[in-house]
């Protein structure tokens, strides 16, 4: 019968942990929604295979599988949402880092469809305010900011007011997005 179907389906809660990694977060969203109600399934999604199977150690008991977030057909696919959308719930927690706006607008346009109305998701984000609290805090009275690693914020290189104005700056010599608040609300 498709109503009681439709219906089944309705009532099914998904939990979502979009960019799942190593699994932290499905252990924890596992603990608290299947005490809340026994229809829910929780699905950790994540781009590297090596992490996706880290998290299936972790929590046999989940559904991990592999997905490119910028990519909204594999999203639906490893949901299994091709049709409706269906999380319930999600955390999406440092995937927002890309310093390609293209990169971060398909990401959301991927957990928007894949959502239902009325969901919850929480997202996890770098601060720029932090990270620029904590550039001062060290020059003012850190080490040698030559003992950081690739941590440091670049100066004296032409790129300081790009990196503080886009918000990306470099984390082990890689790019990665900060965000302001007014900048995440928008």
């Amino acid at each position: 019968d498709r109503n009681a179907s439709n219906q089944d389906r309705e009532k099914q809660v998904i939990v979502c942990d979009y960019g799942c990694g190593p699994g932290y977060w499905i252990q924890a969203l596992s603990n608290v929604f299947e005490k809340w109600n026994e229809s829910v399934s929780i699905v950790g999604l994540d781009i590297s295979q090596k992490l996706v199977d880290l998290a299936r150690k972790k929590l046999p008991k989940a559904r991990v599988e592999q997905a490119n977030l910028e990519k909204l057909a594999e999203v639906q696919q490893a949901l299994r949402t091709e049709s409706s959308p269906a999380v319930s719930f999600g955390v999406c927690a440092n995937v927002l880092i890309a310093p390609s706006v293209s990169s971060r607008n398909k990401i959301l346009t991927s957990i928007r469809a894949t959502t239902r109305t009325g969901s919850i998701i929480v997202f996890v984000v770098p601060s720029l305010e932090s990270a620029l609290y904590c550039e001062w805090r060290w020059l003012k009275s850190g080490p040698v900011i030559e003992n950081v690693d690739g941590d440091a914020i670049p100066h004296e290189t032409g790129d300081d007011a790009n990196n503080i104005l886009t918000g990306c700056l470099p984390r082990d010599d890689v790019r990665t997005k900060h965000w302001i608040r007014e900048e995440f609300e928008q």
